[in-house]
């Protein structure tokens, strides 16, 4: 019996993934300090949302904002985007999203944020910009950054890829 035989049908959870405990992907950390130079930004973060308890979890962060940090997605200006799968640009979060943790507790008053997608092309996590400073985001910015999140999101799938392999070898050796 070969591979072709073989059907893996499985949902890569976020553990599975390494996206919440362990140190940054590396690629998402190199990505996350590329985007953060060529924005321009005060930083750049890739949050993860994790369902099991309803927060969003700091993976990988270019600058003034602290990894391994949880928020409470509920308190976030990032549901619209989950549930859109757009880029969300928010040039003034003081007015928006005045009560949303990336206003009071980031201190952060622009936001530009790209979802990044998991293996079944569902929202795991947000590529976000920060600027302290109210800021409107430009079209030539909002590509970039969702191209960025569009490198984060393939190196979510390679690493799916791999586990999936395995476990058709494993399989395959029984």
């Amino acid at each position: 019996m070969g591979f072709a035989h073989t059907r893996v049908k499985r949902r890569y959870d976020l553990t599975e993934l390494g996206l919440l405990e362990g140190p940054p992907l590396k690629a998402s950390k190199i990505v996350t300090e590329a985007a953060w130079e060529s924005l321009k930004s005060t930083s750049v973060v890739f949050f993860v949302f994790d369902d099991t308890c309803g927060e969003i979890l700091v993976h990988a962060a270019a600058h003034q904002i602290k990894l391994g940090n949880r928020y409470p997605i509920y308190t976030s200006a990032l549901p619209e985007l989950r549930e859109d799968l757009v880029t969300v640009n928010v040039p003034n979060l003081k007015i928006s999203y005045a009560d949303s943790i990336e206003a009071k507790v980031l201190k952060m008053a622009a936001m530009l944020a790209a979802p990044v997608l998991g293996p079944d092309m569902s929202p795991i996590g947000a590529l976000v910009a920060f600027d302290r400073n109210a800021r409107d985001w430009t079209e030539q910015e909002r590509e970039r950054l969702e191209n960025f999140a569009y490198l984060v999101t393939q190196e979510i799938i390679l690493r799916a890829s791999f586990a999936t392999i395995e476990i058709m070898s494993a399989n395959t050796n029984h």
